[in-house]
């Protein structure tokens, strides 16, 4: 049962595959992920079948084949995923989080590997170090009551500037092009889930600017807002003639003092599922300001609970605090997805290399950028 059941599943991406043997290849390259009991690579998958030797070679040849292409396949995935029984829906919308994660890499002719900083607080780790800047785009699935973090795409997202026009993006910015062009190729609608790196006026402004048929945003972003975070309200109204120019902000608010005894009489109590502790009580303010990055009205959420105090935004102005905070909380499920990528699926034990690449150095510094910027290569594309 246990085998009809993948098959069933793995049948829907045959219309990817140009040849019936290049689909053949791909089942065994699945269930050689599932049934492997070392990592590898290819090797494991010879192992855990008991192909023959000779066969390595053609597992090799799947993965640079052109009977197939990585988009198609990924489009059909998407399908697949968005018309689950299990997929978490809030608003009619699907919930979609992303956020960036670090991989080392020592390879010296490996493209795209830079200095990256270590994010880790254990102070035996090295403060840089040689590797690859992933962003990844998961999808929150529910079942049996709990919720948890399917992926759905994730790309190299630095050190490949100068290749093309996408590749120039800030992280920022491609993080919601990516989440945007799954949402467009399925025609489904989103939220947008990220932490307080992307609390920035161009991926709010990005973010509205695609719509869907009907007049909204195909993806409306929530994320946490920094604590220096300074807003405006609507401008009063002047009767009769006036000299100059119309003004386009009124009186300044700092939001983190509004946590402030002064203003406590205006917040609201509610009840919300935050994390794993059941309905947790919280207080909530509710205001639609104008934001200078942005230069437009948007949704800002004043939160306080046992968890503390923080601030969401969103360009939703329709989405309630409720709904917001309990969004907000099923963004932790993603770095659950990180752990068992890295440490039980091991995700990324990959290693490949280019001989057209000058061998870069192994010292990682503060300020070596350019240094192991790639070069002489004609096109790359590195995805999972």
């Amino acid at each position: 049962m246990l085998i009809s059941e993948i098959y069933s599943i793995l049948s829907n991406f045959r219309p990817a595959f140009s040849r019936k043997a290049t689909f053949h290849w791909f089942l065994i390259c699945v269930v050689g992920f599932i049934c492997r009991r070392d990592f590898l690579g290819v090797t494991s998958f010879v192992r855990a079948f008991g192909l023959k030797n000779c066969l390595y070679t053609s597992l090799i040849n799947f993965f640079h084949s052109s009977a197939w292409q990585y988009k198609p396949l990924m489009e059909l995935w998407w399908k697949y995923i968005f018309d689950n029984k299990h997929c978490h829906l809030v608003n009619n919308r699907i919930v979609l989080i992303g956020d960036h994660t670090k991989t080392s890499r020592g390879g010296r002719k490996m493209p795209a590997t830079i200095s990256l900083k270590q994010d880790s607080e254990t102070s035996s780790k090295p403060n840089y170090f040689n590797g690859h800047h992933f962003g990844f785009v998961s999808i929150v699935m529910k079942a049996s009551g709990k919720f948890l973090s399917l992926p759905l795409f994730a790309s190299v997202q630095d050190g490949l500037k100068g290749l093309s026009k996408e590749r120039d993006k800030p992280k920022t910015i491609a993080m919601i092009d990516l989440a945007q062009s799954i949402c467009v190729s399925c025609g489904k609608k989103a939220y947008c889930v990220l932490d307080a790196y992307f609390s920035v006026g161009p991926v709010l402004t990005q973010a509205s600017n695609m719509l869907h048929s009907d007049g909204s945003p195909f993806v409306h972003i929530i994320a946490r807002c920094k604590k220096s975070v300074v807003a405006y309200n609507k401008p009063k109204v002047k009767k009769g003639v006036t000299r100059g120019r119309k003004q386009k902000y009124g009186k300044k608010v700092k939001l983190y003092d509004l946590f402030k005894k002064t203003v406590k009489n205006k917040f609201k109590k509610a009840k919300a599922l935050m994390y794993s502790d059941g309905f947790t009580e919280f207080e909530y303010l509710i205001m639609d300001l104008t934001w200078k990055p942005t230069k437009s009205v948007v949704r800002f959420i004043l939160i306080k609970s046992s968890y503390g105090q923080m601030i969401l935004c969103s360009t939703d102005l329709q989405l309630d605090a409720i709904a917001a905070v309990e969004l907000y909380c099923r963004r932790t499920k993603i770095e659950t997805m990180f752990n068992i990528f890295k440490n039980l699926l091991k995700g990324f034990g990959y290693h490949f290399w280019s001989k057209f690449m000058k061998p870069i150095s192994r010292k990682p510094t503060k300020n070596n950028y350019n240094k192991n910027k790639t070069t002489n290569i004609k096109s790359t594309s590195f995805n999972l």
